[in-house]
């Protein structure tokens, strides 16, 4: 991960995810479960690398026609629901949201390593379908849809044998939820809902009720997100409600596709301006001249259609693969929780799933020391609570496994209320992290 961009990047998790409350009020977990846009960018781009999601520039930029590989239609967005004004959620479901073909054959490798298949994949529990079998997921950390054949009885059977209890249906959907890490799955015939949302059984279903037709997706009332889908429509990674690396007066909105043919890896992004502050195609070249990169692209395309701007690079696969990293491990597990106040301990289980090398797996106790007085620049200012000491806890997935496969366990002492545990995923080459768990100890907020 190089440059600025980077730097900037690892900040923005930093502060999210260390930060006990937001302005409103609301826990971290609970910003984490509503899949803030800002906590969501954060962690994609850390999970994945830079050179995978902000691709490449150079010290010298190569501009060039750049013949990106045609677009499908947008079809993911008809599960997109419309901002829900009246909700008391800490951000509106899917502010920001992934979309990827996993079954998608063409270059496997790119489908392998590129940053939606990374993120995804960790966010969603195991179902008895493997992530690669999917044939489009979309989503964030919180609540994804997985389209396929359903084959109910395979789902039905991995989400009893992991600790998923039946709750009835809903439309046509059979319903499962648990309580350790509240989480919601509805399974249908051609699709998965999943959410692990603060809200995540009125996710579910708002998100059915859209895909059904019975609410209007967002498109149809949100102008800036129809006109961005439009321009970004389907492609093997497409990231909407991500804000680009760019130094100019942030547009309103903006997105990235990534694509390739069989020489070729293509990166797109789109940035929507407001109308009444539109920047010149030499003003944002300009700009992009400040951008740095870990790779270069070779070459690059600048256009503007009234206050979209369109920005599309592009770079021999020979080259993009050099630059990838491991995030295809990135496992796929359904984790279980037992927090036994009494003993003071958490049991942390493999409950089903990809099996994990127990030396990628690390558990931390962060322990939040409340509100803190700093002087500030214009005054003295209150931060909200950080983490006072994550430390790596006594016991870990290594000391017991070599390899962490369903039924494998492992139990940490833990202390008091303002405690949270966490457990991470770390790439071998330590290039990129993800977290897996994360448990308040006061318990879950529904």
């Amino acid at each position: 991960m190089g440059g600025l961009s980077g730097i900037m990047l690892l900040t923005a998790i930093r502060t999210n995810m260390t930060r006990q409350d937001d302005t409103d009020g609301h826990s971290r977990r609970e910003l984490l479960a509503a899949g803030g846009a800002a906590l969501a960018t954060a962690a994609s781009a850390t999970l994945a690398g830079c050179t995978a999601t902000m691709p490449p520039l150079g010290q010298e930029i190569r501009y060039g026609r750049v013949d990106v590989p045609p677009a499908g239609d947008p079809v993911y967005r008809r599960w997109v629901p419309p901002f829900d004004t009246e909700s008391d959620r800490g951000s509106p479901l899917w502010e920001d949201l992934m979309y990827t073909t996993p079954r998608q054959t063409g270059s496997g490798a790119v489908d392998r390593v590129h940053i939606g298949r990374g993120f995804l994949k960790s966010s969603m529990d195991y179902f008895g379908i493997g992530y690669d079998n999917y044939d489009r997921v979309l989503g964030n950390f919180a609540s994804i849809v997985a389209e396929v054949d359903v084959d109910r009885g395979t789902v039905e059977e991995t989400l009893l044998d992991s600790g998923y209890e039946a709750q009835g249906s809903y439309d046509g959907y059979d319903l499962y939820g648990r309580s350790d890490l509240p989480r919601t799955v509805a399974v249908g015939d051609e699709a998965i809902v999943f959410s692990r949302s603060s809200h995540h059984e009125s996710d579910v279903r708002r998100i059915i009720d859209t895909g059904a037709d019975r609410t209007e997706p967002r498109h149809t009332h949100d102008e800036q997100f129809a006109e961005l889908t439009a321009a970004a429509g389907s492609q093997p990674f497409v990231w909407l409600g991500v804000p680009m690396p760019y130094d100019w007066d942030a547009p309103e909105t903006g997105g990235m596709s990534m694509t390739y043919d069989d020489s070729a890896a293509y990166f797109v992004h789109y940035l929507l301006f407001p109308e009444d502050d539109v920047p010149t195609i030499r003003s944002i070249r300009e700009q992009m001249t400040e951008v740095q990169r870990a790779v270069d692209a070779y070459s690059v395309d600048v256009s503007l259609d009234e206050n979209l701007a369109t920005i599309e690079m592009h770079q021999p696969l020979e080259r993009y693969f050099q630059d990838l990293d491991s995030n295809q491990l990135t496992p796929q597990v359904t984790w279980g929780l037992d927090h036994d106040r009494d003993a003071g301990t958490v049991t942390l289980r493999h409950e089903a799933g990809d099996a994990v090398d127990a030396e990628l797996l690390t558990v931390f106790v962060d322990e939040s020391n409340g509100a803190e007085v700093v002087d500030g620049s214009n005054g003295t200012e209150v931060v909200d609570g950080t983490n006072g000491a994550e430390d790596e806890a006594p016991a870990q997935f290594a000391d017991e496994y070599g390899t962490v496969t369903p039924g494998d366990s492992l139990t940490v002492d833990v202390g008091g209320p303002d405690e949270s545990v966490r457990l991470v995923f770390e790439s071998a080459d330590g290039s990129s992290s993800m977290w897996l768990v994360d448990y308040d100890l006061d318990g879950p907020d529904e």
